[in-house]
């Protein structure tokens, strides 16, 4: 679940989060879950609460993530960041799977101090994990990375944002890898799949579907394909 358990201008209170625990702890297969931005990176907003960020990041993990293993009825083993357990991996199907905390709202490199703290902090440990995470699957038929942000993929270098050391390192790593590669994100509620790196062109983008459109995209293992992945993308109120 790539983040974005409830709209931006309502609360992000305690009482929210025991609720959508409750309908992940309902689900049948193990669920993975990366925060949203609007779970945390937009607390501070009035509508939302005006609660501190910081504080509301460390309940969103500790109540969506479980140490060594996925949520849901049936769980599965993860292995995870220290310091940073939401970030994790797993394989399958001789595919490796991975998380990295990345939100919207420019991925909280905002002009507070303690923002700009929080983001470089993370943003080190993702490029660790990211780098990890390459390593782990050097071997692998394919890639499947998860996040909530959309990294700004069309930004020229005199915008900075939260995401030019992710963008730099992913291009990268897709460029440099055989395989097939997928990055799945929402936040910005266009459905889309796309090659954002003219330079890789094994890797592709997955933008789910956000309001106001409501809908899934079913990901398949195609061996037999050159792309590796299949999606089959549906509305669910069409």
């Amino acid at each position: 679940f790539i983040g974005d358990i409830k709209e931006g201008a309502s609360p992000c209170t305690d009482d929210l989060l025991a609720t959508m625990r409750a309908v992940f702890d309902r689900h049948e297969k193990p669920l993975i879950f990366t925060p949203g931005d609007n779970e945390w990176t937009d607390c501070w907003r009035a509508p939302a609460g005006g609660f501190d960020p910081s504080e509301r990041k460390s309940a969103v993990v500790s109540t969506f993530t479980a140490p060594g293993k996925s949520i849901g009825k049936q769980t599965l083993p993860l292995e995870q960041q220290d310091g940073q357990r939401e970030n994790a991996r797993w394989r399958w199907n001789d595919i490796v799977f991975v998380t990295l905390h990345m939100t919207g709202s420019n991925n909280n490199l905002r002009q507070s101090d303690a923002a700009i703290a929080e983001h470089q902090a993370r943003d080190a440990l993702n490029a660790i994990w990211l780098e990890e995470s390459v390593a782990a699957a050097s071997d692998a038929a394919g890639r499947f990375l998860f996040i909530h942000a959309n990294p700004k993929w069309d930004a020229r270098w005199w915008e900075p944002t939260g995401f030019d050391r992710f963008r730099d390192q992913l291009a990268e790593v897709a460029a440099q890898f055989p395989g097939a590669m997928v990055v799945a994100h929402g936040d910005t509620h266009r459905f889309r799949i796309d090659k954002p790196f003219s330079g890789a062109p094994k890797m592709t983008r997955v933008e789910v579907f956000g309001p106001p459109q409501r809908g899934a995209v079913i990901v398949d293992v195609a061996p037999e394909s050159p792309e590796l992945f299949r999606f089959s993308p549906f509305l669910l109120d069409p």
